[in-house]
């Protein structure tokens, strides 16, 4: 779930890049983007201290917080969490994140490959965002292209959290996120995890967009063929269950 080497190859962020560039991406050096997403829980009874931890201000929410890198194939290739709501995306990618895109993140020439921002981060050497401007000084021709076409792009963060909302609605309703009586990040993680399985098989809005293949199920999970043959049949068995409801 976190920053996974084998999966995550040179060649493989140098394929992310490729396929970014494709879609008008000029610095051919965008391997994913980088968002936060808050998952609302039920209100902390008043007799704790919790109420204020997981406050979210800018939206009259008490939440938990994940951190996540959605690549163009549509797979949340990495994600961190839960932290309480009040923490910001910015902290989450200092405290942890970080070192594991630093150490890893590199083309098939060894050079480093960027993750896509938004305004929560500061520009740092593993992560690049949209031109800012500054002094009212008018964008270049460049860098309008730039902003208009990441701007489309990183709806791919979006979009990730959109399909496991959508998967598994159980994780939308904050009467089940119940802090201290639930395992409300679990819930959370394994959606993700299943969504990522989905997609290895079906692909998704985001890799359909950028005509970016996801990973076998065998890649995701660095499978044997036997191992593959039986979640095969075990993938049928659960189709043939829910049909029979």
């Amino acid at each position: 779930m976190q920053w996974n080497p084998t999966l995550l190859t040179q060649a493989r962020l140098t394929y992310y890049c490729q396929k970014a560039h494709e879609k008008g991406e000029t610095s051919s050096l965008i391997s994913g983007f980088v968002d936060g997403t808050h998952k609302q829980i039920c209100l902390p009874g008043r007799e704790t201290e919790d109420q204020e931890m997981f406050r979210f201000e800018h939206k009259h929410i008490h939440s938990i917080e994940f951190l996540a890198v959605v690549t163009p194939d549509g797979i949340i290739s990495c994600i961190y969490g839960p932290c309480e709501g009040k923490r910001g995306d910015w902290g989450m990618w200092k405290e942890e994140m970080q070192d594991m895109v630093v150490d890893n993140a590199k083309d098939s020439e060894g050079d480093r490959v960027y993750l896509y921002k938004d305004k929560a981060f500061y520009l740092e050497d593993e992560i690049i965002g949209a031109y800012r401007q500054e002094n009212r000084i008018e964008f270049t021709e460049g860098e309008s292209v730039f902003n208009t076409y990441m701007a489309k792009q990183r709806m791919a963060v979006e979009w990730g959290f959109g399909k496991m909302m959508q998967l598994f609605q159980f994780t939308n309703l904050k009467s089940n996120m119940k802090y201290g009586l639930s395992p409300i990040s679990c819930y959370y993680l394994v959606s993700v995890l299943l969504t990522n399985c989905h997609t290895c098989y079906y692909g998704s809005k985001t890799s359909t967009m950028f005509f970016c293949d996801p990973p076998s199920i065998i890649s995701l999970f660095q499978l044997s063929e036997i191992d593959k043959q039986e979640f095969d049949l075990y993938l049928v068995q659960v189709d043939h269950t829910l049909n029979s409801l």
